[in-house]
């Protein structure tokens, strides 16, 4: 049934962010990192230097996660539905009988489409490469900043 499994993959997504938000609330509230940011050994701190508070740690998960996660999906939507509405790769000539060629061309076409979106999406991320401060957006939002311990 189409909607039991629409409401599975919603029940399934609502406990996958849970587990998330739980997670790195607690690790960097309590902690100042993640198991991975320790291992690494960085620290989350305020931009001040201080002690990250739990609510601020959630803030970050929640501008990491849903803010940027949005803008993310939202950048590569834009170059799928330009191919697939303007027909680039053949996808104007998909259903005609026998014709293959067209289905490698819009496969292609998607491909570069998801890549380069996926590119240009991310920068809530890689926008700490051109940082003077090296910060993230997510850092940026929630006045944080990441620190070699």
């Amino acid at each position: 049934d189409p909607a039991m499994q629409l409401v599975s993959q919603g029940i399934t997504q609502i406990i996958s962010w849970a587990v998330s938000a739980t997670y790195f609330t607690w690790m960097t509230g309590r902690f100042g990192a993640t198991l991975g940011k320790q291992a690494l050994g960085f620290k989350v701190v305020t931009e001040d230097g201080g002690k990250v508070s739990y609510l601020r740690a959630f803030g970050r998960w929640a501008a990491d996660n849903l803010l940027s996660g949005t803008i993310y999906v939202m950048v590569i939507a834009i170059p799928v539905v330009l191919v697939i509405v303007l027909g680039v790769g053949g996808f104007d000539k998909l259903f005609e009988k026998g014709n293959e060629a067209a289905l490698g061309g819009w496969f292609f076409a998607l491909f570069v489409a998801a890549m380069v979106g996926g590119l240009v999406g991310a920068f809530p991320w890689w926008m700490c490469a051109f940082d003077s401060e090296k910060r993230t957006l997510h850092d940026r939002v929630c006045a944080t900043r990441v620190i070699r311990k």
